[in-house]
């Protein structure tokens, strides 16, 4: 999905069949981008943030496989580029990344339920081009950042 060749950011997006062993088109993003997050949730992919013409986006997308389809989501607070984007429930998380070529340690936090966004607990430290993983666990985790 997305990227950018040497020219410009991608709207482009294809799916391997491992049934073909061929990759095929699908329908474009309505939005060029890269530098992009995605998630999947609910059975739907989300692409959160990104760039495109040398501005970071606020813009998210929403792909659903049953309806072949994208639709526009309400944009995030901030614009971000290379965050790191994780789901959760029936929430998505947009962690860190660069905006206005400034790292960040804000957490977008989106509600599909209301389709809303808020901002959730910053982190100690500004992050970008992370990713983040969820694990299920009963018990706390901790994990190193070195």
């Amino acid at each position: 999905m997305g990227g950018f060749d040497i020219n410009h950011e991608l709207s482009s997006v294809e799916r391997f069949s491992p049934r073909t062993g061929a990759w095929e088109e699908m329908p474009e993003m309505g939005c060029r981008r890269a530098f992009f997050g995605a998630t999947v949730m609910n059975g739907k992919i989300y692409v959160c943030g990104g760039m495109s013409q040398k501005d970071e986006l606020s813009d998210v997308e929403c792909f659903d496989p049953q309806t072949l389809e994208w639709s526009a989501v309400t944009p995030m607070p901030a614009p971000v580029r290379s965050a790191a984007v994780v789901s959760h429930g029936n929430e998505i998380y947009v962690i860190g990344g660069l905006s206005c070529d400034q790292e960040c340690s804000c957490v977008q936090v989106y509600h599909e339920e209301t389709g809303t966004w808020e901002f959730g607990v910053p982190l100690s430290e500004a992050i970008y081009g992370a990713v983040a993983a969820v694990v299920q666990q009963s018990h706390p985790r901790n994990f190193c950042k070195k």
